[in-house]
């Protein structure tokens, strides 16, 4: 998904443009513009920040650096929780046990002991494991 960076004036026309996929540049450039183009920014109406076509970012440009940094939404990382109410949780089991649960689960422990406990707990567990709507 590319990012794109730019500062808009009340006229229409934008300046200082950039566009990437990198969120690590986008987030450096937002920086750059923030602390180095202080004149730009003074004439400047707004800094605009989009992402894939959407809007991320649309802040006056007198607003403070924190204010503009922190107004960023950028898309959560990684893939939506699956089930409702998650929690991680570490554990110390043998060696063996853990190769019972991988070799359950298709190679996957975590599967192995959801069926596991889809088997041993019933509709319950099964209810719980169900995707969240």
């Amino acid at each position: 998904m590319s990012y794109e960076i730019y500062f808009a004036y009340k006229s229409g026309a934008t300046s200082h443009n950039l566009q990437t996929d990198s969120r690590r540049v986008i987030d450096a450039r937002l920086r750059e513009l923030l602390t180095n183009e202080t004149e730009t920014r003074q004439m400047a109406d707004r800094i605009v920040m989009k992402r894939a076509g959407a809007i991320i970012l649309d802040m006056p440009t007198s607003a403070s650096n924190k204010e503009i940094i922190s107004s960023v939404l950028y898309p959560r990382v990684g893939a939506p929780s699956k089930i409702e109410n998650p929690v991680s949780l570490s554990c110390y089991i043998p060696g063996k046990a853990a190769d019972f649960l991988k070799k359950r689960g298709d190679g996957s422990a975590s599967k192995g002991l959801r069926l596991i406990l889809i088997e041993v707990g019933g509709e319950e567990m099964r209810q719980a494991y169900q995707p969240k709507k």
